[in-house]
């Protein structure tokens, strides 16, 4: 196993038993997942932005946390230049609209997805929520 150390406060990132790592600082949330011998790091970490709007409600009952989600860019949404929108791959719809990324981080995802490969899954599932906290999405680099 091996442990890092948070940047920020120093608290300690430890491997969990699923073989990712975890760490309890709260002003920092990291996460760090293995693939093999390849470490990916999450580069961002949220809640879905409009999917009361949106189609989630449709495939909710086939969605699981660790699910695989694509992100495309919107260069010429009229609302934000800078959208990229969620869409999650169901087996009976094709690929479903699921909302956005937040408008707050929509220019560092939308600039990140044109520099370098990342990936977005989701990170927690929570059908009993609110749409809005529904769908936490985690994007990490991709492993090389």
């Amino acid at each position: 196993m091996s442990n890092f150390f948070c940047d920020k406060c120093g608290k300690v990132i430890m491997e969990g038993p699923n073989g990712h790592y975890v760490t309890g600082c709260e002003h920092y949330p990291l996460t760090i997942r293995r693939k093999g011998d390849k470490i990916m790091k999450e580069l961002f970490n949220f809640y879905a932005a409009g999917v009361q709007f949106h189609e989630l409600k449709t495939c909710i009952s086939e969605v699981s946390e660790g699910d695989s989600l694509k992100l495309a860019a919107e260069p010429e949404n009229e609302y934000d230049p800078n959208a990229v929108a969620i869409f999650f791959n169901s087996e009976e719809q094709g690929d479903v609209m699921v909302g956005y990324v937040p408008a707050k981080l929509s220019a560092e995802v939308a600039a990140t997805l044109e520099l370098e490969p990342i990936a977005a899954h989701v990170a927690v599932l929570n059908r009993a929520e609110k749409p809005w906290k529904q769908l936490k999405v985690a994007i990490t680099t991709v492993e090389a």
